[in-house]
């Protein structure tokens, strides 16, 4: 059975693998111009073009997620970021998600905890990386030693996301 850091070099492999399909600099043409919306082949292109950034994107964010629990290279590690933040907006929860781990694991972690508090606070409660924020908050601030905070975090998740609820 393979174990865990097998699978992290197998992750970054196939992330490779799908970022050399996609030619970033075809794309960086398609989005340096404007579209005409009401031409149907534009729009068309358009669209999927869309699909292939935001595969490209996952395919960077997951990279750099299992670049930076491999505890790779760190220059690896900033490339990767770069090329992220080159295609994914700034308000983007993967880029968010990724430098508040990787801020993390250099020992910032006042910076991680400023860009997880940031996104927080910004995203809808329904959102899937709401929860994960959370925790990467709730473990900052337990790293940087402010109990009274990690205290009420630890009761804010509670009641967000409770286990089970109530029966009627």
């Amino acid at each position: 059975m393979a174990g865990r850091s097998d699978k992290l070099a197998d992750i970054v492999e196939k992330a490779d693998k799908i970022i050399s399909k996609i030619d970033a600099k075809e794309m960086a043409a398609h989005y340096g111009t404007k579209i005409d919306e009401n031409d149907v082949e534009q729009a068309r292109a358009r669209k999927e073009w869309d699909e292939k950034k935001e595969i490209y994107i996952n395919a960077i964010y997951r990279k750099g997620i299992a670049l930076s629990e491999m505890k790779t290279d760190k220059e690896k590690i900033v490339l990767n970021t770069k090329e992220l933040k080159k295609w994914a907006d700034v308000d983007n929860a993967k880029l968010n998600l990724l430098e508040c781990r990787q801020n993390k694991e250099e020992g910032h972690y006042a910076l991680a905890l400023q860009s997880a508090t940031k996104k927080l606070s910004t995203i809808a409660t329904s959102d899937s990386t709401k929860k994960e924020l959370l925790d990467q908050q709730i473990e900052l601030v337990e790293l940087l030693g402010w109990k009274h905070w990690h205290e009420y975090l630890v009761q804010y998740k509670h009641i967000s996301y409770p286990q089970q609820y109530r029966p009627f």
